[in-house]
């Protein structure tokens, strides 16, 4: 499953390259132009031709989507990008927020891309999200750029001009590609995620020796590190009656040789002596009353 990788990249390659990527960037024109380094779809094309493939399977993608729901504010780092350029794949498309105005089925993030150039004469990232189309199979929802050092959940987005929802909805969306792509760069920084880096097969190895655009590239499938919990603060003596589950959670880790907080995530754990019950979560009930 993970040459999809691959074939999703080559696809939008070649989209990029040809009349398609003009159609995509005339769409977009107007609001690029403020966008020195973008001179037309072959910003696009370079920077895919570069691109490093992941694939995200979908047990990673279920923890991304549970995870990208309580993210802190981030500052974006350069240090958190895996590499110059690349494009991610999803396993398991990540639905958007719906639309009352709407009457198709609200959009999902299928993939995205990266790459690492000069915003606004300092050096930033520029993104492109992608959605999956009947007509074609990928077509973009949004491209925006942050510079390095700012608060990425901050920077206004382009929208697709042809947007047809609430403008509260549009920015939620917007909102919600910007906490998952810095979700997949946090839980990849703190080495939470792992690539198994595979060739792809032979059928796809021939098409890129044939169509000889982009270099043969090993496709990263990211997967989950073997978790490790250590024991934080100071140690206290307390006698405990139970055992109980500590839900996972973000937290905001100290990073003294970059003197900046950023969050990591903590996995689910059981807190508590062994020789004691383990206490059940319990359940939420609400009383809605008039």
């Amino acid at each position: 499953m993970y040459n999809i990788a691959l074939e999703d990249l080559l696809n939008i390659f070649s989209a990029w390259n040809g009349d398609v990527g003009k159609y995509w960037y005339s769409s977009y024109k107007a609001m690029l132009s403020a966008a020195e380094e973008i001179q037309g779809a072959e910003f696009f094309v370079n920077s895919l031709a570069q691109a490093e493939p992941y694939y995200i399977e979908q047990n990673i993608c279920d923890l991304l989507m549970h995870t990208q729901e309580s993210l802190p504010l981030v500052t974006l780092r350069k240090e958190l990008v895996p590499s110059q350029a690349g494009w991610v794949t999803l396993a398991k498309p990540f639905p958007l927020l719906p639309s009352i105005r709407e009457i198709k089925t609200p959009p999902a993030l299928k993939g995205f891309s990266w790459t690492i150039e000069k915003v606004e004469s300092t050096d930033g990232i520029y993104f492109v999200f992608y959605e999956k189309m009947e007509q074609l199979y990928l077509e973009p929802i949004s491209i925006f750029a942050c510079p390095f050092g700012e608060n990425f959940m901050g920077v206004q987005p382009i929208l697709r001009p042809d947007e047809k929802v609430e403008e509260s909805v549009v920015m939620g969306r917007m909102h919600q590609l910007e906490r998952y792509a810095l979700t997949f760069f946090s839980l990849i920084n703190q080495k939470l995620l792992a690539t198994s880096r595979r060739h792809a097969n032979r059928a796809f190895r021939r098409r890129i020796q044939r169509e000889q655009q982009i270099a043969e590239p090993l496709i990263n499938v990211v997967i989950l590190r073997h978790k490790h919990f250590f024991p934080t603060g100071e140690e206290r003596e307390v006698e405990w009656s139970c055992r109980w589950i500590v839900r996972g959670h973000w937290r905001e880790q100290w990073y003294p040789s970059q003197q900046v907080h950023q969050p990591i995530w903590i996995f689910p754990y059981i807190k508590g002596p062994e020789d004691r019950e383990l206490k059940q979560p319990g359940i939420k009930v609400f009383d809605v009353a008039r």
